[in-house]
């Protein structure tokens, strides 16, 4: 699969999918549809351009009021070969799937808009950024072996993460938000780690230790019976939710956001 790629901040990337999709491209200057970016000027305001393999494509229904809608898509792609600028060797990019009007007000509903995803490659930086040292990536082996030593399956969230980095034992910043990602192999049931933990007990079997803040004064935990890995925080009387999903508890974290710190 081909991509080519604008990384000032993500602003168009171009994928070769099998299934049709529908566009629409106006004119930044007149607003009238039908706009084509010539190729050279196209190439010399790419940061980065890659031919690339797409791993995982999760679909994200975010709109309470609409939830069977598709709302926009993460989609994880393995570096193939570079022809211009670098890029982590597999990163992840958002591609809204929003409905625009076009001048005589016809709706295009398969239009997307690209834009950078909080993942493990912030994680990463902010390791580096800390003097620390990130874990390399995820085997499919290292998959396999978590799954048959547990008996249950990771979630694609987590897999697409761990494909970038399998944790470390390093933390994001002190100054930031100071959280540690378990390496896979580190990753203990709930049920084991805390057996005498009332709040641990009740939550399912399937949960599991995956993170830490602050040199394990807080623990967080990833649900991997929930569809894409909802994770809870164990620092308070009860399990406060860090994020709806896996994917959200680490954008979160790349943040630094107050919701990892007070979640609920």
């Amino acid at each position: 699969m081909k991509l080519i790629l604008h990384l000032f901040i993500l602003v168009l990337v171009t994928l070769m999918y099998t299934d049709a999709a529908h566009a629409l491209c106006l004119d930044p200057k007149s607003g009238i549809s039908g706009y084509n970016v010539p190729l050279r000027s196209e190439i010399q305001a790419a940061d980065a351009i890659v031919v690339g393999r797409v791993l995982v494509e999760n679909e994200l229904k975010e709109d309470r009021s609409d939830p069977e809608g598709v709302t926009a898509y993460n989609v994880t792609i393995k570096v193939l070969a570079t022809l211009k600028g670098r890029l982590p060797n597999v990163f992840s990019v958002r591609n809204e799937n929003r409905p625009i009007a076009d001048p005589v007000g016809r709706t295009q509903n398969d239009s997307n808009e690209t834009g950078i995803v909080m993942n493990f490659n912030s994680i990463r930086h902010q390791i580096l950024n800390a003097g620390g040292i990130p874990g390399e990536p995820a085997q499919e082996n290292d998959f396999l072996e978590f799954e048959n030593a547990h008996r249950f399956k990771l979630v694609s969230q987590v897999r697409a993460n761990y494909l970038i980095m399998n944790g470390s034992e390093y933390c994001t910043e002190p100054g930031g938000s100071w959280m540690r990602f378990w390496p896979l192999g580190e990753w203990r049931s709930v049920h084991d780690a805390f057996p005498d933990d009332g709040i641990a007990k009740s939550l399912p079997s399937g949960t599991f230790v995956c993170a830490d803040y602050g040199y394990e004064c807080v623990y967080f935990v990833v649900d991997l019976t929930s569809p894409q890995g909802r994770v809870y925080g164990l620092g308070q009387t009860h399990a406060g939710v860090a994020g709806a999903d896996f994917d959200e508890f680490v954008a979160r974290v790349a943040q630094d956001s107050d919701e990892v710190h007070s979640y609920r």
